[in-house]
């Protein structure tokens, strides 16, 4: 396997403290895993082409645009499968994923739900970007919360914000303050953190 091969997109690349490095290939429809800079050889490590099975399987990705490894927990790959409209738990290892966060897991999300980001701090809390807002859960119970942006004005947000337009990729200062990429206005917001609705 020649590194020419690989598709590498936005968001798509996560190095871990042992200095390995995942690559999302998205137009390959898996994750590499390169456990040393030095050498050019990747495994994949999730999905994969298999055409014996449908492209949302367990076992399949299709499109995944993001990668993220909860180093602190379990070693877990969280994998934004874009064109599958769902977010994978992949263990290292396994042969298979979990789907955590689809349209069908939570009703207001759009069938044609693109995950392009997923981000989990230290408290492990996940985060993902939808097509109006960013959601959280926490990693014990994946109970979904808007955090920002929506038109769900049913959920107590935690960063006062209209309803966003793509957000793309975000991070937070140490502050709790939010920045956010909103990729269908080319634009960049900051969101106060509102420690009054915690």
């Amino acid at each position: 396997m020649s590194i020419e091969k690989i598709r590498p997109v936005f968001g798509g690349l996560y190095v871990d403290r042992n200095h390995s490095f995942f690559v999302v290939d998205f137009y390959n429809d898996r994750v590499l895993k390169y456990d040393d800079w030095n050498n050019p050889q990747p495994r994949v490590v999730a999905g994969g082409r298999n055409w014996y099975y449908p492209v949302n399987a367990p076992n399949q990705l299709h499109g995944p645009h993001s990668v993220f490894v909860d180093e602190i927990r379990d070693n877990a790959m969280y994998i934004g499968d874009r064109n599958n409209h769902r977010i994978q738990k992949w263990i290292q290892g396994e042969s298979f994923g979990t789907t955590i966060l689809s349209n069908a897991s939570l009703p207001f999300l759009p069938a044609q739900f693109y995950p392009l980001y997923v981000q989990i701090d230290e408290n492990g809390m996940i985060y993902v970007p939808y097509w109006s807002g960013i959601l959280r859960a926490s990693l014990l119970d994946l109970k979904w919360f808007v955090i920002v942006g929506g038109i769900e004005r049913s959920w107590e947000l935690e960063y006062t914000a209209s309803k966003l337009e793509d957000p793309g990729y975000f991070v937070f200062d140490s502050n709790f303050d939010l920045f956010v990429n909103e990729l269908g206005k080319d634009s960049i917001w900051k969101f106060s953190f509102n420690a009054s609705s915690c």
